[in-house]
């Protein structure tokens, strides 16, 4: 149940004074909220997805991105107003997100193991970068050459090269299960909620500092614009944990709600009046649909077209005209590596549509009719079965393991 912040910067001095604003993320709620830090008023929440598990926000402090987990999404929201744009889809769960320094790039993390590149000027998703499957934080070097990815499985943090896809040595922090990383010049701070800490990392050698106590389950931090503090969220008590870094001190927490988990800073300057992306919103894939993704040994792929569509394309970027047809097909490639599934059926749903095909490659069409104007999410999953065996000789049992994948579109109505 995580829950992520972004803290504003407006003017110099305390940490407090420094960074009096953030901007709070609950899954649960799916909701974004402003958070005073210095008198811990909460403002309105702004809807943004069922399960927004990580934001990061532009340089500029214009727009905040946040991984919504629940769909698949990226949400654009516009700090100045609290309106929400058009997401951007995704074939993996987002679990971490960051924006370089220049504020063209997002880069967001998956619990698949794929880091995707997302192009801020149109909302295209680029090729995925194969990592770690347990990582879950990523921060990047003020030059944008390089992002520090965790692993909650092995302990450790690893640079990763944004331009090659390149991943550096492992280092072990020391602590089990590193949720949240930032970086202060030549040092890594890196949140354990295993054991309740926060760790200073060398990055030049991999030496680690004196961990320091960080509340109850610590899932992510960040530090204010002066460096001095982290701002650390605490998943066990709800509560944002101001600590000076010097001093190993805890200020006086903040109640933010259940669940907090992950922080994203907002620049000193402020935020700032920006428009909201006018992007396709959709994963890169050829013409409409999403980008392949992978299940045991199978490697699904949807591609989208119809009739009565705006553009000079037929695609699910397009615009389609109320009362329209749109075909979706989705296809399949046997690889010779994972787990043998066999299929046993797929649904594809738009709106109230839904229809069912228990063979694949398959074409369906559904129409538009009954749609308002905008933007609809299509989905389409697609259920297999995983046999296993269990015991040997006469104890031996056959098991029947049922999995499901889920890739997902967008259909605009004109």
């Amino acid at each position: 149940m995580p829950l992520s912040i972004a803290l504003l910067g407006v003017s110099a001095g305390v940490a407090e004074a420094a960074d009096p604003l953030a901007y709070v993320a609950n899954q649960q709620a799916g909701t974004i909220s402003q958070v005073d830090l210095a008198t811990g008023t909460v403002g309105t929440p702004i809807q943004v997805g069922s399960s927004p598990d990580a934001i990061a926000i532009t340089p500029n402090g214009g727009i905040a991105y946040v991984a919504d987990y629940g769909s698949s999404e990226i949400v654009p929201v516009q700090l100045a107003t609290g309106a929400v744009g058009n997401p951007i889809l995704l074939s993996d769960r987002p679990n971490a997100i960051a924006i370089g320094p220049k504020g063209n790039t997002a880069y967001v993390i998956s619990d698949a193991g794929r880091e995707w590149p997302i192009t801020l000027a149109n909302d295209q998703v680029g090729n995925p970068t194969q990592i770690p499957s347990n990582a879950d934080a990523i921060a990047i070097t003020p030059n944008g050459v390089t992002g520090y990815i965790t692993d909650v499985a092995t302990g450790t943090i690893s640079p990763l090269s944004l331009s090659n896809g390149g991943l550096g040595q492992a280092m072990n922090i020391g602590a089990q299960t590193p949720d949240g990383i930032v970086l202060d010049g030549a040092t890594a701070w890196v949140s354990s909620s295993s054991s309740n800490t926060i760790t200073p990392v060398t990055l030049s050698t991999g030496a680690t500092g004196t961990p320091i106590a960080a509340g109850s389950v610590p899932s992510s931090l960040a530090l204010s614009s002066d460096g001095s503090t982290a701002y650390v969220t605490d998943a066990g008590t709800g509560q944002i944990l101001p600590i000076t870094l010097s001093t190993g001190t805890a200020g006086t927490p903040i109640n933010v709600g259940a669940d907090p988990s992950a922080i994203a800073m907002v620049p000193p300057g402020g935020i700032v009046s920006a428009p909201l992306p006018s992007g396709g919103g959709t994963s890169s894939g050829g013409g409409g649909g999403s980008q392949p993704s992978t299940l045991g040994n199978q490697q699904l792929s949807v591609t989208v077209s119809g009739s009565g569509s705006s553009g000079s394309s037929s695609t699910a970027q397009s615009c389609h005209a109320p009362g329209s047809t749109v075909s979706v097909r989705m296809t399949r490639k046997t690889l010779p590596h994972g787990a043998k599934l066999a299929l046993r059926y797929v649904t594809f749903t738009l709106g109230k549509q839904v229809k069912r095909v228990k063979r694949l490659p398959a074409t369906v069409r559904l129409s538009t009719r009954g749609l308002s104007h905008g933007a609809h999410t299509l989905t389409v999953k697609a259920f297999y079965i995983e046999k296993l065996s269990s015991g040997r000789g006469r104890t031996a049992r056959k098991l029947t393991v049922p999995i499901s994948k889920t890739l997902r579109s967008r259909v605009t109505v004109c």
